[in-house]
C-alpha cells in the first residue's frame, strides 16, 4: 500500500487595498479573499479571489488584484457631465460649435428655428421645454445643502428664456410632504423665478423620494405640453426613508414620450446611491458628489459663463483674448472671447445681490 502526502502551500499576504479592505479569514489552498471599496469607491477588479496553493512553491491568488477608484468626479469632469447631460441634453445644445453664432445662425434665431446657448448652438425643434427641479430639504440633507442645491437651481434656470413662453420651469421641494413652489407656467420672467426660488424654505422632516415621485406622476407630468421636451431634476442625499420603494414609480415615469429624468446623489450613503442611480434615466444622468457645494460649483463650469461683467464697456475682461482692446484697429479677437460686453442685472429685492439676466458680446469681433 502506497502512501501520498500532499504537502500544500499558503498563499502569501493580499496586501491592503487604498479606499477599502480585503477580508481574509484563511492564507491556506482554497480560502477566499474577499474585496470591498468604502462608500463613494467603485471595485475595479475581482471581488472575489481563491487561493490556489496545490504547489507550495507557487501558491497564489487566482483572479485580479482588486482597486477602489473614485467615484467623485474632479470638478472640470462633473462640470463636463452636467454640461452634456443636462443643459446640451435639455436645451438640444450642440457642443461642437464653440463660436459667436454668425447672421444665418442670427436670422435661425429670429424665425424660432434656433436660439443661441452660451457659446454653443441649440437645434430646439418646437422650441418648448418643459423642466421641474425636485430639491430635496429634509433633515438629513441639512440646511446648508438645501441652500447650495437652491443655488443650482438658480444658476442653471439663467439658461432658460422663460420670458418667451417656450421654456417652462416649476419647482417642488419635499420632505416628507410636497411643497410646491411653483407649477409649470405660474411665472413668465426669469427675474421672478430667481426671487421665488430664494424664498423657498428649509424644511427638516423625513425623506420621501417616493412621495415626489408619485406627485411627479400624477400632477406635474399631466401640465407638460404634448411635443415638447421634458425633464425632471432630483437634488437629494437619496436617503428615503418614508413611503416604500420610489424605483416602481419612477419606472413609470420613464415610459413616457421625450421625459428624461436627472439625479444627483450628495453625501456618500450607498443605499441613497442606488434609489438616485435607479430612479435616473441612465447612468449617465446620474451624478454623485460629496457634497451640495461641489455641483453649485460645477454648474458654474458647466455653463461656461466665467466672465466679470463688471469691467470697463469696450475692453475685453477675459484674459484669454489677444484682442482686448475693441477699438483697436489692427487686432481680430477669438471667437466666443466677448471683447466688448455688457450684462444686465435685475435686484429682486432690496438689499439682495443682483442677478445677471443675460449678457454678452455687442460686436462679433474686434
Amino acid at each position: 500500500m502506497f502512501i501520498v502526502i500532499a504537502h500544500l502551500g499558503t498563499c502569501p499576504d493580499p496586501g491592503s487595498l487604498i479606499n477599502g479592505h480585503i477580508h481574509v479569514q484563511s492564507f491556506a489552498d482554497q480560502s477566499p479573499a474577499i474585496a470591498r471599496c468604502y462608500t463613494g469607491f467603485k471595485l475595479s477588479g475581482s471581488f472575489l479571489r481563491t487561493c490556489q496553493a496545490s504547489d507550495a512553491k507557487n501558491a497564489y491568488w487566482d483572479g485580479t488584484a482588486p482597486v477602489c477608484k473614485d467615484q467623485f468626479k474632479k470638478p472640470n469632469e462633473l462640470a463636463a457631465q452636467i454640461r452634456e447631460t443636462f443643459i446640451d441634453r435639455t436645451l438640444k445644445c450642440d457642443s461642437t460649435i464653440n463660436q459667436i453664432p454668425d447672421q444665418t445662425q442670427r436670422n435661425e434665431t429670429n424665425s424660432g428655428k434656433s436660439a443661441f446657448c452660451h457659446g454653443r448652438t441649440v437645434v430646439v425643434g418646437n422650441g418648448c421645454v418643459d423642466l421641474v427641479y425636485a430639491v430635496d430639504c429634509s433633515g438629513s440633507i441639512t440646511e446648508k445643502g438645501f441652500e447650495l442645491s437652491k443655488e443650482f437651481v438658480a444658476k442653471s434656470v439663467r439658461l432658460f428664456q422663460i420670458e418667451n413662453g417656450q421654456e417652462r420651469v416649476g419647482l417642488l421641494t419635499y420632505d416628507h410632504r410636497i411643497h410646491v413652489e411653483f407649477e409649470l407656467g405660474d411665472l413668465n420672467t426669469t427675474a421672478e423665478t430667481l426671487r421665488q426660488i430664494r424664498k423657498a424654505p428649509f424644511c427638516g422632516g423625513a425623506t420621501s423620494t417616493t412621495r415626489v415621485l408619485q406627485h411627479l406622476n400624477k400632477s406635474v407630468i399631466s401640465n407638460t405640453r404634448q411635443g415638447c421636451k421634458k425633464a425632471i431634476f432630483i437634488l437629494s442625499d437619496g436617503r428615503n426613508n418614508w413611503g416604500g420603494n420610489p424605483a416602481q414609480i419612477a419606472k413609470e415615469l420613464k415610459k413616457i414620450e421625450d421625459l428624461e429624468i436627472f439625479t444627483v446623489a450628495f453625501g456618500d450613503n450607498d443605499l441613497g446611491w442606488k434609489a438616485l442611480r435607479e430612479i435616473s434615466s441612465g447612468e449617465e444622468h446620474f451624478i454623485a458628489v460629496r457634497n451640495a457645494e461641489d455641483v453649485a460649483k460645477a454648474v458654474d463650469k458647466a455653463i461656461e459663463v466665467p466672465l466679470d461683467y463688471g469691467g470697463t464697456c469696450g475692453r475685453s475682461v477675459s484674459k484669454q483674448n489677444p484682442c482686448r482692446d475693441a477699438l483697436s484697429d489692427h487686432c481680430r479677437s477669438t471667437p466666443a472671447a466677448w471683447p466688448w460686453v455688457v450684462g444686465i442685472y435685475v435686484i429682486a429685492e432690496k438689499n439682495s445681490q443682483p442677478d445677471i439676466v443675460c449678457g454678452g458680446a455687442l460686436i462679433g469681433d474686434c
